[in-house]
């Protein structure tokens, strides 16, 4: 009687273990909504691991209808035991250099089409080193 339990037992969950989905080891959720970053439209930075490793900092036009005239959906990366990445902004005319070319920051879209960039990199303060996303319309 007990043998016949335990096969049924094991029957039933050896059946569900075979229908549940695998686990997917890419993480996608909204980080935050930056209202302070640039003057003309809101940042949602989104992390994204599977975006993050060809487009860091990269923005797009928003997937959600309702908020395309208002934002830009922006790909940050969030690693493992490191402290959370800010979301800031560089003065406006602020020069930076990346991809082997000078830009210059722009808080305002400087022509139709134009998309902002959130730069990796870090922030130093007193308290230590953190990542940093400087986010503009880099000319």
């Amino acid at each position: 009687m007990i043998k016949k339990i335990l096969v049924a037992l094991f029957a039933t969950l050896s059946l569900f273990s075979s229908v549940q989905p695998a686990a997917s080891a890419a993480t996608y959720y909204q980080y935050g909504v930056y209202d302070d970053v640039l003057k003309d439209r809101v940042i949602r930075a989104y992390v994204n691991e599977e975006d993050a490793k060809q487009h860091n900092g990269w923005c797009y036009v928003p997937g959600n209808s309702a908020h395309r005239k208002t934002s830009w959906s922006c790909t940050v990366k969030k690693t493992k035991n490191a402290p959370d990445p800010l979301i800031m902004a560089p003065r406006s005319g602020e020069w930076m250099q990346f991809g082997g070319k000078w830009h210059r920051a722009e808080l305002k879209q400087p022509s139709a089409g134009y998309l902002p960039y959130c730069y990796p990199s870090y922030y130093e303060n007193p308290g230590g080193v953190r990542p940093a996303y400087y986010c503009a319309y880099w000319v």
